[in-house]
């Protein structure tokens, strides 16, 4: 069960400002939304150099097909060595799982001294029989000795909502 949408470009001058490149992932995530019940969907837009962080304003998570606005909110745009990314990244992944349907079991494991563990599982039936799919994802911590993990997360928190 998808849970949230990523979308990953060529990197081109400007490309994370481009409308096409932000409407395509707005489809996927009004896809995740109508299709799969995600309440609220995020969505990652990345060509690996630069990443930014997507997700339907409050106001338009009731859509009213009459009124369509095809309205991103967005955070600011993210270097690949930006400290800050791996925290924006676990954010993210945070609120993909408040999202989730209750079918997904989609949480977080634990954090060691190098970063926080997260997971994702579902369940379904192929021919009478029960199968599914685990995901672990492990994000490294590089703060800086001047910055606690706690004030980096607080730092995120302000940039993505």
């Amino acid at each position: 069960m998808p849970v949230g949408a990523v979308k990953v470009m060529v990197p081109e001058k400007d490309i994370m400002h481009d409308e096409t490149f932000a409407g395509q992932l707005y489809d996927c995530l009004r896809m995740l939304h109508d299709i799969f019940n995600v309440k609220q969907p995020f969505g990652i837009m990345t060509t690996y150099e630069e990443w930014r962080f997507c997700w339907f304003p409050r106001r338009t998570t009731r859509f009213a097909k009459e009124e369509e606005t095809r309205e991103l909110a967005s955070s600011k745009i993210f270097k690949h060595d930006s400290v800050l990314l791996p925290l924006a990244l676990m954010f993210v992944l945070e609120q993909m799982s408040l999202a989730a349907p209750e079918k997904t079991l989609f949480g977080y494991l634990g954090a060691g001294a190098q970063g926080k563990v997260w997971r994702a599982c579902n369940q379904h039936t192929v021919n009478g029989i029960k199968v599914g799919a685990l995901c672990a994802v492990k994000l490294y911590t590089l703060a800086s000795r001047d910055q606690t993990t706690d004030d980096l997360r607080e730092e995120i928190r302000k940039e993505i909502v």
